[in-house]
């Protein structure tokens, strides 16, 4: 069975059980209705009516009220259609006519009473069960009318019949009626179920959406906003105006409220404040242009900017790495043939300058040997570590070595905030030198700076470790920061360009991603997150 199936079912036997309670309400109503009508003729014709007359009568009532006082406790067990239902429903006919034949009423009031009947047991049992109440109470009309004083004459005949007729007609127009009463009911509640339905959908997808949706009127005072927006802008308030939060939008809010209907504005802002600068996609559309309320798309488009110029720089990188490395092999082999050659010659040379210039010329092959074997380590594919290390003790043993470097700035004050276990998976000795690098040049970067401070710092963020390591030294320019990483690419003066190079792709290795923010004159600051270990 379907799931829409069993929810119609469910939604069928919700509906049938309020009608059987509705119709319960009126049944005992109509008994109240005739105990009162029955008290107040006493009263009012008490000195001509005596108890004896009336007793069958309150009699009759009484059982009737208490069968149904009964029947509140059994209803919601009942199953739908139940045949004991149905018998009381037969009771009730029965106690009607009963009640005709004692109190000896109007036969016309009376007649109505069964007709409510009728209609009332076709609420709930259809035609069939109207049917078989009609039937029902034909027999019970009849025998009473038979049994009564004024069924003497052939008019009274054919009022019975006539009567009976009726019960008949109205038990199949009612039993038709109800049920499409009935289907139509169970379609509007099935419509409406779906209606809730699709707003919990609605207002479901609007909450989990992974960018933020505002709606603003206009005067940018915000209506309604999602929890991305709220994360976005923690210190809004929904009667808050989005301008004075956000200063991007003051310069497209005159485009946003000149948009038509079937029109939308999209762009891309920077929106910079005390920590970082962030990048921002707008979508703005207009809701309902004559009441004016727009709807406002948010997107953080930062970190999805910051890979894109990271997968960018990796492969700058791996293509010129790919290309030097080819070069470095072929430089290689002439600068053995030439170091061989000088070593010779530098045996047959007794001139003592001469054998001088030999030395130089040999150091400087040996320094360009040593650089090729730097750089072809470097270009070397890396291998993805597998065994777990702490950063946080590599990070200490770093910190300890640069404290005793007697070449570097001692008076640097340096805050230090680490967690205390911070497991990744990673190659100790790698990571070491790739800290060893950043922070090396963080110190010399500050040489002659005023104000001397190195911040260290490891966090847990989102299920990585978020490293970052400040200085507050001279800085780099927007085009510096897009090739520090690049070989060969150095500001200092005896620099090879290939530190800064080796510790990218020792951390790209890593799975790190790598953020740097700098300014000059203020300082730099590196971030690198990490993937951790579970």
């Amino acid at each position: 069975m379907s799931a829409g199936n069993v929810n119609s079912q469910t939604l069928s036997r919700s509906v049938a059980v309020a009608l059987r309670w509705q119709v319960e309400s009126v049944r005992v109503l109509l008994y109240v209705f005739s105990l009162i009508v029955l008290v107040f003729f006493y009263f009012w014709q008490s000195p001509f009516v005596s108890w004896a007359l009336l007793g069958p009568s309150f009699l009759v009532l009484g059982l009737g009220l208490i069968t149904h006082f009964i029947l509140f406790f059994k209803i919601d067990s009942m199953p739908e259609e139940s045949t004991a239902l149905l018998s009381t429903f037969i009771l009730d006919s029965l106690l009607i006519s009963l009640y005709v034949y004692f109190s000896s009423g109007s036969v016309s009031l009376f007649l109505l009473l069964h007709v409510i009947n009728i209609i009332l047991g076709s609420f709930l049992f259809k035609g069939k069960g109207a049917i078989v109440l009609a039937l029902v109470t034909s027999f019970n009309y009849s025998w009473v009318q038979i049994l009564g004083p004024e069924f003497k004459t052939i008019a009274s005949l054919i009022t019975l019949t006539i009567n009976n007729l009726a019960f008949f007609g109205v038990a199949g127009l009612s039993g038709y009626l109800s049920e499409k009463l009935f289907q139509t009911e169970t379609a509007l509640k099935t419509k409406e179920g779906q209606l809730r339905s699709l707003e919990d959908l609605y207002e479901l997808i609007i909450e989990k959406s992974p960018v933020a949706l505002l709606t603003l009127d206009r005067n940018s005072q915000i209506v309604q906003m999602n929890t991305k927006a709220i994360m976005l802008f923690p210190l809004i308030k929904t009667d808050g105006r989005l301008t004075e939060f956000f200063p991007p939008l003051n310069n497209l809010w005159g485009q946003i409220t000149a948009l038509d209907t079937q029109e939308e504005l999209s762009k891309e802002v920077d929106f910079k404040n005390d920590t970082e600068d962030s990048i921002f996609k707008i979508v703005a559309k207009p809701i309902s242009k004559s009441e004016g309320f727009f709807l406002l798309v948010i997107e953080d488009l930062s970190q999805m900017r910051k890979m894109e110029f990271h997968l960018r720089q990796s492969e700058k990188l791996a293509a010129i790495g790919g290309l030097a490395a080819g070069v470095a092999h072929e430089i290689r082999n002439p600068l053995a043939g030439i170091s061989g050659s000088v070593e010779l010659l530098s045996q047959t040379t007794h001139g003592e300058d001469d054998r001088k210039l030999m030395k130089i010329i040999l150091k400087e092959i040996d320094r360009l040997n040593n650089l090729i074997t730097e750089f072809l380590e470097y270009a070397k594919p890396a291998k993805n570590p597998t065994d777990p290390c702490d950063l946080n003790l590599i990070l200490r043993d770093v910190l300890a070595n640069v404290e005793q470097n007697a070449q570097l700035r001692k008076d640097v004050k340096m805050t230090v905030d680490i967690e205390q276990r911070a497991m990744i998976k990673g190659y100790s000795d790698k990571l070491k030198q790739a800290f060893l690098n950043i922070i090396i040049n963080a110190l010399q970067a500050m040489d002659k700076a005023p104000i001397a401070e190195l911040d260290v710092t490891l966090k847990k963020v989102n299920r990585q470790w978020c490293l970052r390591i400040k200085d507050t030294g001279s800085g780099m320019n927007e085009q510096t920061v897009k090739r520090i990483f690049e070989p060969f690419f150095t500001t200092k003066s005896k620099g090879t360009g290939l530190g800064l190079a080796v510790t990218h792709k020792i951390l790209e290795s890593h799975q790190a991603t790598i953020h740097v923010r700098s300014q000059v004159g203020q300082g730099t600051e590196f971030e690198f997150n990490f993937p951790c270990l579970e």
